[in-house]
């Protein structure tokens, strides 16, 4: 590879322009369709066809980019990957750090700071009601601390209710407020599950959850005695899972220090980006199974997620994110005119200045041209009559 011995010219500008550039703007595109997908086809899946379907997703689902570089050492793989909770995806980039003893870390690397700790339950059936509010118990275990026993307040929940009622109770234990550990609950409408997540990004950060010391267990109705905890650190042991922001991978092998894995979800969206459906009648419209005239409910707050920020686009709308793309292509287009024109003129200059130290005037050679023509014929004049002469002489001699 030659491309850091070039520095300059058109050559480096198309080297830039492969390097850095193109896939720049590739990765923005890739992105905001990744968005997408995910939007369009969370808020579909609320909403039913017109022959009474109902959980179907619009595009086709994304998946899970997982890229092992060529200089580990290890021998790690992926071996299963998915979308765990759509609704937790940031578009960012994550590595599976690995340092020595098989000790590993999970990093945030768009943003920089580890990723949380974080619980993904198993799915359960919305809405789900509490009935015993004084037996069915659960703790919880954050960065290592673990609550008190956790009592839901009885009645009947959906799936977001739910996890404000979690969130709530967690968040008001005294345990857990008097060591400063908060979590955020979430209720993905995909899969139906729980999402638990540490507010913590240090390396203790982790969410798990544990029997209450009296009364009924609760986890399993509320899907959270099977479920998925990825804590941000810790030592590897294959094949293990990280759900990293929603992002799902099993990771197999033996790593060695150094070794990492970087995984996105959003790599190719714009490329893969494909309508799912292919029955017409499928088009989840309506906001009710009932099949009422003239119910667009669910048609319209698909048009209404063009002004919804997200947070997988920077916090910024759909619309938001293209205009910023558009204008970061039209921007770097216009700087390498610029730069275009910025080198032509000073090119221009140096060969001015070149010209008036070493250059040519016509004027000037055509005048030494004619003194040079006067010499010659001047001298061709003297030999002409020193002949003349030398002829004259011999001919005074006979």
């Amino acid at each position: 590879n030659i491309s850091s011995l070039i520095t300059s010219g058109k050559l480096k500008g198309l080297l830039d322009a492969r390097d850095t550039v193109i896939p720049d703007q590739l990765k923005a595109l890739d992105k905001l369709a990744a968005g997408l997908v995910t939007e369009v086809n969370q808020q579909h899946r609320q909403g039913y066809g017109l022959d009474g379907s109902t959980g179907q997703d619009f595009f086709s689902p994304l998946t899970v980019s997982a890229t092992i570089p060529s200089t580990n050492a290890g021998t790690t793989s992926v071996s299963a990957s998915a979308i765990a909770a759509p609704r937790l995806l940031t578009m960012h980039d994550y590595e599976v750090q690995f340092s020595a003893g098989s000790a590993y870390t999970l990093v945030d690397a768009t943003s920089g700071v580890n990723v949380k700790g974080n619980y993904v339950g198993t799915a359960i059936t919305v809405p789900l009601t509490v009935v015993a509010a004084t037996a069915d118990k659960l703790k919880a275990v954050v960065d290592g601390t673990t609550s008190g026993d956790l009592t839901l307040t009885p009645g009947t929940y959906t799936g977001a209710q739910l996890a404000t009622e979690l969130q709530t109770r967690i968040n008001a234990d005294a345990t857990l407020v008097a060591a400063g550990k908060t979590v955020a609950v979430t209720f993905d409408p995909t899969n139906s599950k729980l999402i638990v997540t540490s507010n913590s990004t240090a390396t203790t950060s982790a969410v798990t959850f544990a029997a209450p010391g009296a009364g009924s267990d609760a986890r399993a109705s509320l899907g959270l005695s099977a479920g998925t905890a990825t804590a941000t650190s810790g030592t590897f042991t294959s094949p293990q899972t990280f759900i990293l922001d929603g992002v799902q991978v099993t990771v197999n092998g033996t790593p060695t220090a150094g070794d990492k894995l970087k995984v996105n979800a959003y790599n190719n969206s714009a490329q893969a980006m494909a309508v799912a459906l292919t029955n017409t009648d499928k088009v989840a419209a309506s906001a009710s199974q009932a099949g009422l005239p003239s119910d667009n409910t669910n048609a319209l707050a698909l048009v209404a997620l063009q002004s919804k920020s997200l947070v997988g686009l920077g916090n910024t709308t759909f619309t938001g994110a293209y205009s910023a793309t558009a204008t970061s292509l039209g921007v770097s287009a216009n700087g390498a005119d610029r730069d275009l024109k910025a080198q032509q003129a000073l090119h221009d200059q140096l060969q001015v200045f070149r010209s008036e130290v070493s250059g040519v005037s016509m004027d000037e050679e055509l005048v030494n041209l004619m003194k040079y023509q006067r010499s010659f014929e001047a001298a061709s004049r003297l030999v002409t009559l020193t002949d003349e002469m030398l002829q004259t002489f011999m001919g005074f001699k006979k």
